[in-house]
């Protein structure tokens, strides 16, 4: 979205050309590993660690996308489009599922931590109370 977001201001104040989508994936990668001063991230090469999507061009998210996919990726992209993604050479999402956490759970913590805040917003902002005084 951040990405979506800088292409799309920039276009508004100087126009289609004045931020061409290369411009963009360069301040995502390799722009950004250099305003960190880092030279072990930025790019895809032996030694470096990287974090990888893979997308399935297939999906109605990209249609239309091979003629520019960088392009599309950036106007269009979401997380529904990605299938795999590699983090450190460790594969978390695979065919669109998270392979290392379990997400019925991740909901129920949701659940549970969205209650709390109910009950907290209903005692009031000034009120110090912990579960077990409930």
């Amino acid at each position: 979205g951040e990405l979506r977001q800088c292409l799309l201001i920039h276009r508004i104040k100087s126009g289609i050309e004045s931020m061409p989508v290369d411009d963009v994936l360069w301040m995502a990668t390799r722009g950004g590993a250099q305003i960190l001063g880092r030279d072990d991230v930025g790019s895809i090469e032996v030694g470096k660690a990287a974090d990888i999507i893979l997308i399935d061009t297939k999906k109605l998210g990209y249609a239309g996308g091979m003629h520019d996919p960088v392009a599309t990726l950036l106007f269009s992209g979401n997380s529904h489009i990605v299938d795999t993604t590699i983090v450190n050479g460790k594969i978390l999402v695979q065919d669109g599922k998270l392979l290392n956490l379990d997400e019925a759970s991740i909901w129920e913590m949701w659940d549970v931590g969205c209650g709390m805040w109910d009950i907290t917003s209903a005692v009031g902002p000034t009120s110090f109370m912990t579960l077990s005084s409930m």
